[in-house]
């Protein structure tokens, strides 16, 4: 129901039958499951303290890479997240800041795409320009907030 990429971690949903994965697919597609992540990035100095990132993604699959397109390329899809950018802070020589972020769409290696797409990658994904060397995730799905049965439910990392 809920993926997340193999150098990502925390909360997740799975469904457990074909009626609660038609519920949250359609909870997805409609927007109202909420999806927030936290992740480490080496921001730019042009990058706002907070906002939104709209752009049109393409992923190519022989690549297993995302790109921002312009929106009349063929098999581009919008993408859009808000985002609040933490208190920086120096490890290991490098300078990282948190960033909130939450996710109006879920493409493929979106938030990781967007942020490097305004020279601001994720600390440690060499697929998207980063430099620095990190062995831990610097993205975590950190809430998971969707209707059940009339109530609302709402999963969190710690």
């Amino acid at each position: 129901m809920h993926r997340l990429d193999a150098t990502t971690e925390g909360v997740m949903v799975y469904a457990l039958n074909q009626k609660a994965a038609a519920e949250l697919s359609r909870q997805i597609t409609d927007g109202t499951l909420r999806k927030s992540y936290r992740a480490y990035i080496t921001a730019s100095p042009d990058l706002p303290e907070s906002g939104e990132m709209r752009d049109w993604l393409f992923f190519d699959r022989r690549a297993d890479k995302s790109f921002v397109v312009k929106k009349d390329k063929k098999g581009a899809k919008e993408a859009l997240l808000t985002y609040t950018l933490g208190e920086p802070f120096e490890w290991e020589g490098v300078t990282l800041t948190p960033a909130d972020i939450e996710l109006q769409t879920g493409r493929t290696h979106q938030i990781r795409v967007q942020f490097a797409s305004r020279k601001s990658p994720l600390a440690g994904d060499g697929k998207y320009g980063s430099r620095v060397k990190k062995n831990t995730a610097s993205l975590r799905s950190v809430r998971l907030e969707f209707m059940w049965r009339g109530e609302k439910c709402v999963f969190e990392a710690e």
